[in-house]
């Protein structure tokens, strides 16, 4: 999948149609290569820096990041968001 060319089609669709809905947008951002691409534009920003509001810095991610990943995937996978729905995050 080119995202960077999904990416500009949702963005083309969402301004030429204010009102339009997108479905499957949760399905599509938690695929690997949209994961792995997230992480990516983590990594070279400001947010590499400091941890996460589950407190888990980039670094310790890092070293386990091909298995936090498909954590993630997982987590945001159909049936697991069946079971249950995740919580926002608070922040101190």
């Amino acid at each position: 999948m080119n995202i960077g060319e999904m990416q500009r089609k949702l963005s083309l669709w969402a301004g030429q149609d204010k009102g339009r809905k997108f479905y499957g947008l949760f399905d599509l951002i938690s695929e690997m290569d949209w994961l792995r691409l997230a992480h990516d534009y983590v990594a070279q920003n400001a947010g590499s820096k400091t941890a996460g509001c589950d407190g888990v810095q980039m670094a310790e991610f890092d070293e386990n990041l091909e298995d936090n990943l498909q954590r993630l995937h997982l987590n945001a996978s159909p049936q697991s968001r069946k079971r249950a729905l995740p919580l926002p995050c608070e922040r101190p």
